[in-house]
């Protein structure tokens, strides 16, 4: 398990901040970890993959789905970008007022909150929309300081 977790979730991880993932690759790729966790317990492909993504307080495995993947490694890639005072930090910001121009909102909160309204391909051609769709899906709770 533990290899197909760090295989499968680190490839994902590695493009996932840049690559505008479509609703319908998502659900792909859940149905493909979802068999790649039941290849790893050896269980047939006709077991449910509720063991494996529902909460540990069920008793199941709780392993992580794409969009939480997601939403953790855009988290890191933003925290990381706006750490200096730099050309990295201006530009993450400006995207950061793109988005929020493209949504009219004025603010991370009030464009999490706006999501909610959005399809999941609407949010596409920006990361902070995907990451606000994705903490917004996964009622997630953020605090964006800039």
């Amino acid at each position: 398990m533990e290899i197909f977790v760090s295989q499968a979730v680190g490839l994902f991880r590695y493009s996932t901040a840049v690559v505008d993932w479509s609703q319908q690759e998502l659900r792909d790729l859940q149905v493909q970890w979802a068999k790649g966790y039941r290849t790893a317990w050896h269980l047939k492909e006709q077991v449910t993959p509720a063991p494996f993504l529902m909460a540990a307080e069920f008793g199941c495995f709780n392993l992580p789905t794409p969009k939480e993947v997601m939403a953790a490694t855009i988290g890191a890639h933003i925290e990381r970008a706006l750490l200096h005072d730099d050309t990295t930090r201006t530009c993450m910001l400006g995207m950061l007022e793109d988005a929020k121009m493209y949504c009219a909102c004025l603010t991370f909160q009030d464009m999490r909150e706006e999501m909610s309204l959005w399809d999941w391909n609407q949010a596409r051609p920006n990361m902070w929309l995907r990451f606000a769709k994705c903490v917004q899906e996964l009622e997630m709770e953020v605090e964006i300081s800039s």
